[in-house]
């Protein structure tokens, strides 16, 4: 972990130092004695915050938020696109060791739907970008010709289908028009039954 100190506020304040902690493995900043020595130093005496996502850190450090209705967000081609994507490589880790790729063309995952409503994302803008936080669970499926060891077949013409329980905290950045530029999924855990 390296830390750079951005400087003293106008009244000549050291500026805080956001941990950013998305799967929560860093639980306390107060305690300076777990960093390095080099890092210590570095931190001096500013201010320590723990955050657990990029768009609360960056409302913490002035950059205008709300919340808006994620259905926006979600129900957009383009960030079901990618929340796809992300749900494909996650179920295919889980059946196979076999990289992505190597899998072919027909094994598929429908385009996630929203398992229930999903309230608000928080959401932070700046720079041109706006940034959001969408959490929730999504529902879809899987399917492959060749049926896995101990599942049953489907009613699809000779294709079985798994069901995908997607939960996922997924960080959405948009260009000034609204385009989706990017969906990270930093948080994802996927349950699948035949």
């Amino acid at each position: 972990m390296t830390a750079k100190i951005a400087g003293r506020s106008g009244e000549g304040h050291p500026l805080p130092v956001i941990f950013v902690t998305e799967d929560k493995g860093f639980t306390d900043p107060q305690d300076r004695s777990a960093f390095a020595p080099e890092l210590r130093q570095e931190i001096g005496d500013a201010p320590l915050t723990l955050r657990l996502d990029i768009v609360s850190a960056l409302a913490d450090i002035g950059y205008p938020s709300g919340w808006v209705d994620a259905k926006t967000i979600t129900e957009r081609d383009d960030f079901l696109g990618m929340l796809r994507g992300a749900v494909t490589r996650e179920a295919l880790s889980l059946l196979s060791p076999a990289p992505h790729d190597v899998f072919p063309e027909w094994v598929r995952v429908r385009t996630p739907r929203a398992r229930r409503k999903l309230g608000k994302a928080r959401q932070c803008k700046g720079n041109g970008l706006t940034l959001s936080t969408v959490t929730g669970t999504w529902s879809s499926s899987i399917y492959a010709r060749n049926r896995p060891d101990g599942l049953s077949p489907s009613s699809l013409k000779g294709d079985y289908r798994l069901r995908i329980l997607a939960d996922c905290t997924v960080l959405v950045v948009q260009d000034e028009h609204g385009e989706v530029l990017e969906a990270d999924v930093s948080s994802i855990a996927v349950t699948i039954t035949d």
